[in-house]
């Protein structure tokens, strides 16, 4: 329809491809026209509805600083409509502490700073895995180093920037 943007348009396909039903994807064109909403939960916010609880999750590691969309928004502007954020680890917490309650001061009362970590990392670094145990599973020689590497697809990124040196 005319009122869906081009990236409700890419995200609806890709969302059914994942295995979500049609019927539980809900668009919507203008987000501050959302009513009666209890709560709303977004992992980046230009447009946040008046509503008791607005959550910011965060999609990415705090090493670009609050998140990776800092660096286009150096004042953390696109944090104010918030008043939730679920904190990935103690480098974001100290970044809101430091840097975004000094940028703007009143939000230290009006947020709320939520500990969830950020599970796509928290089971390497709580020790989930151990080393021996992959070498064997994988057949790998005990000799050589393990290197993670998993880079983000965007095109800022290491692998577009860097890719083949890195390999």
């Amino acid at each position: 329809s005319s009122d869906v943007c081009s990236s409700d348009l890419e995200t609806v396909p890709f969302l059914i491809s994942r295995g979500v039903p049609a019927e539980d994807i809900f668009v919507v064109a203008y987000i501050p026209e959302l009513k009666h909403v209890d709560a709303f939960v977004c992992a980046m916010g230009d447009a946040v509805p008046d509503c008791p609880a607005r959550i910011h999750i965060f999609h990415g590691l705090a090493g670009w600083g609050a998140s990776k969309s800092n660096s286009v928004d150096p004042e953390m502007l696109g944090l104010l409509p918030f008043n939730h954020l679920f904190v990935t680890g103690p480098n974001q917490d100290r970044i809101f502490r430091e840097i975004y309650y000094k940028k703007h001061p009143q939000m230290a009362t009006q947020t709320t700073l939520h500990h969830v970590g950020y599970p796509k990392t928290d089971v390497l670094f709580a020790g989930k895995y151990q080393r021996e145990e992959v070498l064997k599973r994988h057949d790998l020689p005990a000799s050589k180093p393990i290197v993670l590497y998993a880079p983000t697809w965007e095109p800022e990124a290491s692998l577009h920037q860097n890719g083949e040196e890195i390999l």
